[in-house]
């Protein structure tokens, strides 16, 4: 998925490449719980959809963050279409 995307007031795109998330089990048994698990990698583009490694090189814990939330929004407003 490609969104579109402002970092540090730049417009750009963002192209999720993983999302992966499994909630932790903290019920039950002790041997059939695990710890929550979670990736999510994304690639940051220019307006035309070329990789912009000097817009990258601007993130921060903060924003990475953002993108993830915006992520979610996204994906979440397609859910809510069906």
């Amino acid at each position: 998925m490609i969104f579109s995307y402002r970092l540090a007031g730049i417009p750009c795109q963002i192209e999720v490449l993983n999302y992966y998330h499994l909630p932790a089990k903290i019920y039950g048994l002790p041997e059939d719980c695990y710890p929550e698990e979670f990736d999510f990698e994304f690639k940051v583009l220019d307006r035309k959809g070329y990789g912009a490694a000097w817009l990258e090189r601007k993130l921060n814990s903060d924003i990475e963050a953002d993108i993830l939330s915006t992520y979610l929004n996204i994906r979440e407003s397609y859910y809510d279409d069906y």
